[in-house]
Formats: structure tokens, C-alpha cells, sequence
């Protein structure tokens, strides 16, 4: 997060230079250097932008190194939705993609879990709390280090974690064919690989947790109780950047009609990872 701040701040005292002052600057300069530097970016990485300098200007207001924020109330480009998820049948579709039981596990895992990418890279035997079904993480290993977050466990995730804490007593639990933590570029690159064997060029590791809230949400579950297992404060997150609130009302009046119960979450068939691969498979059969 520091790091991207950084980034931001930077890229906009280049764009203003070093002789304007902040009384002298106006929303049309902030603008200006959306227009410039940010054009090729998504309307989400633009707010994102915006967000950073207008809050890092809230906070010299607020320690009175300021008078008032001249952009305190600027306007913002609206935030992606993320729309794409997996259907229940794609969710087998990508297990089968997947040639290790390694990879397979934390795919499984953040399917049945909702947990974020990040989240299931750092999990550890000391996190499980067995007599709860949960994983617990700190404040500060937690997202935005301000409040624990529970990671709740159904049968598979639950065997997932059960069966790897055996094997992986200390440090983290979901490892690669090498024994080795996962890391963010390990992670992205299987996804990359595996969109495009599976042709879904939206694919990506968050694709998970989005398919996690979908169906839930389309089986009924409350959108409170959705944002409280995917670690959101309130149900604002799963409604502006998910969509999928308004959504389910939708679903559920159509399955009212017609009298269809809604889906449930698909049983995985993971015995295939139980034999080893064979030697010298790539990562991708």
C-alpha cells in the first residue's frame, strides 16, 4: 500500500511541479494529470489515484498544515465491478487444469473459503482454530491492520487445512511441488497460464473469492453474513465492488416463481491428486 501511495504522490507533484502551492491548486490540475498520466489505466486505478492525493491532503488539514483541501470533494471515475465469476461447473473445469495436488489445494481452499489471495499464501498451523472451524489471523496480519479476520472452514477446506498442518507443522501451509511458500508472481503466473488454457481471459487468482461470494449470495445466504465471511467491515464492499446485492435479490425473486431451489456449492472430486505426477510434468498438464 506504501509503496503504491508512493507511487501516486510522486507521479502528482511531477505533473503540478515544485512551485505551486496548495492554496493555488484546483481540482482541473488533478485532472489534468489523470488525462496525462493515467489515461491507459482503469477507471478503478484512476479513483484509486485521486483517492491517494486527496487523502493525503485530508491528513495535512487535519495535522493544520493546511487551511482547507482544495479537492476535497472531487469527483472520482466509478470503480470497476467485478463481474466475472465461476460457475459451479467451471469450478471442476479448473481443478482438472490443474496437474499438482499442491496448486489444486489453495485453489480449492479460496474457492470454498472466499479468503483472499494474500491470506491463504501466509496461513500456518498456529491460525487454526480447530474447535471453531476457523482460521484466525491478528490485526496485524490481517488486511489493513485494524481488526482480526476469521477465515471460516466448510468439510473440504477443512480437510484441505487438517491434512497440510500434518505435513507443514511449522511456517506456511500451502506450498509449491518444491516445498516452497507460494509467492505473489508464482501465483499470478499459474493463473495467467491457466486462463489461457481454460480461455477465460478474466481469470485471476481474486476470480475465487468472487465466485465464493456469488454463490453464496445466489444460494441464499444474507449479504451481511457474505461480507462478515469475506472479512468486509459492512455490506458497502460486496454492494459497490462486487454487484452482486442487488443481483441476488433478482435471483432469489426468479427462483420464488419457479419454484427452482437455488444452487449449491459443488462437490470437488480431488482423489486425481492423490497420485503423485509424473516426473518432469509441467505445472500445467
Amino acid at each position: 500500500t506504501y509503496k503504491k501511495c508512493r507511487l501516486h504522490l510522486r507521479r502528482f507533484a511531477q505533473s503540478i511541479g515544485r512551485s505551486r502551492r496548495i492554496t493555488q491548486l484546483r481540482k482541473h490540475h488533478v485532472q489534468q494529470w489523470i488525462d496525462d498520466d493515467y489515461a491507459g489505466k482503469s477507471t478503478t486505478y484512476q479513483h484509486t489515484a485521486i483517492s491517494t492525493v486527496v487523502a493525503a491532503l485530508n491528513w495535512a488539514l487535519s495535522m493544520d498544515y493546511i487551511d482547507r483541501n482544495p479537492i476535497a470533494n472531487m469527483r472520482k471515475p466509478t470503480r470497476k465491478v467485478r463481474e466475472f465469476f465461476l460457475q459451479p461447473e467451471h469450478w471442476t473445469s479448473l481443478l482438472e487444469a490443474i496437474s499438482d495436488r499442491q496448486f489444486a489445494d489453495v485453489v480449492a481452499f479460496m474457492l470454498f473459503t472466499g479468503a483472499r489471495p494474500q491470506e491463504a499464501r501466509v496461513v500456518e498451523a498456529r491460525h487454526y482454530d480447530k474447535a471453531h472451524g476457523r482460521l484466525v489471523f491478528s490485526r496485524y496480519e490481517s488486511k489493513g491492520e485494524k481488526r482480526q479476520r476469521a477465515i471460516y472452514l466448510d468439510d473440504t477446506a477443512r480437510e484441505i487445512v487438517e491434512r497440510l498442518i500434518k505435513q507443514y507443522p511449522e511456517g506456511t501451509i500451502f506450498r509449491n511441488r518444491e516445498g516452497n511458500a507460494w509467492t505473489k508472481n508464482a501465483f499470478n503466473c499459474r493463473f495467467r497460464r491457466l486462463k489461457k488454457k481454460l480461455k477465460m481471459p478474466e481469470l485471476c487468482a481474486y476470480t475465487c473469492r468472487h465466485s465464493f461470494a456469488h454463490m453464496k449470495l445466489t444460494s441464499g445466504t444474507d449479504s451481511q453474513i457474505v461480507s462478515k465471511l469475506l472479512g468486509h467491515v459492512d455490506g458497502r464492499m460486496l454492494a459497490t465492488r462486487y454487484g452482486h446485492a442487488e443481483q441476488n435479490e433478482a435471483f432469489m425473486l426468479q427462483q420464488a416463481q419457479t419454484g427452482d431451489p437455488p444452487p449449491l456449492f459443488p462437490t470437488l472430486d480431488m482423489t486425481p491428486f492423490d497420485a503423485a505426477p509424473p516426473a518432469g510434468a509441467d505445472h500445467l498438464a
